[in-house]
């Protein structure tokens, strides 16, 4: 049976693992290797029909996905060969390929029958752990993200491969994000490390995230953000303030009724913080619907929302007694 070779632009190589004890790895000059750019492996790997003779190597296309081939390759290859992927997919990483590690794992992921769990036994994590970590200092944060959600379908723990430096290097970046344009592409990065169990508090300072969306006016955004972390109701509280000191009535209203439906138990913090935004944006007749909600609800107010209420209403002496009043029973 013929040997069949995929040629990359690194050291790494794959062979037909019907021979893997006979690994074929392609040599180029020294002179080539030093001056010919690392190729896409979407570029590299050849589509995979087996009536090429070894003279005339199946053609590379470049139209068709990386997906499709390794697909091809998955299904040609017996189940004996999980060492083989691992030995493939460590070579890549040490080149820093860590979307094709990515593209392997998942590709493996989806084939039944496939031990997605020995092959990630197999996987050389210290040159995993490496290629994430020199991804990180080249500014993709963004890859990284993506990489460590795919190859967590096989098994691959993903905090496994993020030691402290590389938690540093995300750190820098999502902190540059959060206080950019960029705050949405962090918040939805940052939504997939909770979902990998990364402790999202961390990494980006949760102030600086509400104030970006309260700077470009996206209440739901900030509210994506708050449910990320512990103790949400303390966050949006603050967004619920931040909205208020820029005089948005209606980015307030929106997180107001947002936190009814996230918050289990009435928070008096976030309705004394609604009461006092009221007063701070001048509408007294919302501190007012914020009041009555509470007691549609037949929840008793405590004195720190009462005294928010008549301070906000200070102008209209009849309602202020009233509102004592209500106080005393």
């Amino acid at each position: 049976m013929r040997d069949l070779v995929i040629v990359f632009g690194s050291s790494s190589a794959i062979t037909n693992p019907h021979h893997h004890h006979r690994r074929c790895y392609a040599t180029a000059p020294e002179s080539n290797r030093k001056t010919k750019p690392s190729p896409s492996l979407t570029k590299l790997l050849p589509s995979l029909p087996q009536q090429h003779s070894a003279s005339s190597p199946a053609p590379v296309s470049a139209t068709h996905s990386l997906s499709s081939h390794f697909s091809n390759v998955v299904r040609w290859i017996p189940d004996g060969s999980l060492e083989y992927y691992a030995d493939f997919a460590s070579k890549l990483a040490e080149d820093g390929r860590i979307e094709d590690v990515a593209l392997i794992a998942e590709t493996l992921a989806s084939e039944s029958g496939a031990n997605v769990a020995r092959f990630a036994s197999m996987v050389d994590f210290d040159l995993l752990s490496k290629a994430i970590s020199s991804n990180l200092r080249q500014g993709k944060i963004e890859s990284v993200v993506y990489t460590l959600k795919r190859i967590e379908k096989v098994g691959i723990a993903p905090l496994d491969l993020v030691d402290d430096s590389s938690v540093k290097l995300m750190r820098k970046q999502f902190r540059a994000m959060a206080n950019s344009v960029q705050v949405e592409k962090a918040i939805d990065l940052l939504e997939i490390l909770a979902g990998l169990r990364f402790k999202i508090k961390e990494l980006v300072d949760p102030f600086d995230v509400v104030k970006s969306c309260v700077d470009i006016s996206n209440p739901q955004l900030a509210i994506r953000y708050a449910c990320l972390l512990p103790h949400t109701e303390i966050l949006l509280c603050r967004i619920i303030h931040g909205f208020g000191k820029k005089g948005d009535m209606v980015s307030v209203m929106t997180a107001y009724e947002a936190c009814k439906q996230i918050l289990d138990t009435p928070n008096m913090y976030i309705f004394r913080t609604m009461i006092d935004v009221c007063g701070l944006c001048g509408d007294y007749v919302k501190s007012r619907y914020i009041y009555e909600d509470l007691l549609k609800e037949n929840i008793k107010p405590n004195i720190y929302v009462m005294n928010s209420l008549m301070n906000v209403n200070s102008h209209d002496l009849g309602y202020t007694l009233k509102v004592y009043k209500n106080m005393q029973i």
